[in-house]
């Protein structure tokens, strides 16, 4: 039986902008807004977790699983090792605490933060065929039938905290954008 591609996926880390901001406002209130938006679009999506988050949030991942979507390991802690051996140790770890939270008995798939690692035939560990919410936003990825969308929690909120570099500025301005793209983009594939 062949593996179910997902079209969307969401990365979940530790802290607004992969550990940049020190906020969870991205998880609190951008993963509620996504989980309406799959459900309204009928959209089933797969989510990819940093761990390092489950110790204090871990009931807001279970009803990522209780709203109908599939939970993949974005490692432990949202950092890129240079170190391929780092990187399996944090993939290794991930996959524990996920079954050990009761999260996912078996991550489907991995996702190393900035696709820094991959991992051979698994498709979603590679930035190949992706395209990224805030790039589709700005107008530098576009969307095929076969892309697949990936983003996070905190593109669709008004932030709350100041952005962290210059990227990130620029980005805290497109954000109610974001929210109408990520709308287009999810009714093209429901």
């Amino acid at each position: 039986m062949a593996k179910k591609i997902y079209k969307t996926t969401v990365d979940i880390d530790g802290g607004d902008w992969g550990g940049r901001a020190d906020s969870n406002q991205g998880l609190l209130e951008g993963l509620p807004i996504i989980l309406e938006l799959f459900r309204a679009y009928k959209v089933q999506g797969l989510f990819f977790v940093s761990t390092e988050l489950l110790a204090e949030h871990a009931g807001l991942i279970r009803n990522v699983k209780d709203h109908g979507h599939e939970i993949g390991s974005h490692g432990h802690f949202h950092t890129v090792f240079k170190s391929r051996s780092r990187q399996q140790q944090n993939k290794e770890i991930a996959e524990q605490l996920l079954k050990a939270y009761g999260v996912a008995r078996d991550p489907i798939a991995f996702r190393a933060p900035k696709f820094s690692y991959e991992v051979p035939g698994e498709v979603y560990s590679s930035r190949e065929g992706h395209i990224g919410l805030i790039r589709s936003t700005l107008g530098l990825d576009k969307p095929t039938s076969d892309s697949i969308l990936y983003l996070h929690p905190f593109d669709i909120v008004e932030p709350k905290t100041k952005a962290p570099n210059l990227f990130c500025n620029l980005w805290y301005s497109h954000f109610k954008k974001a929210t109408a793209t990520l709308e287009s983009l999810l009714n093209q594939r429901s």
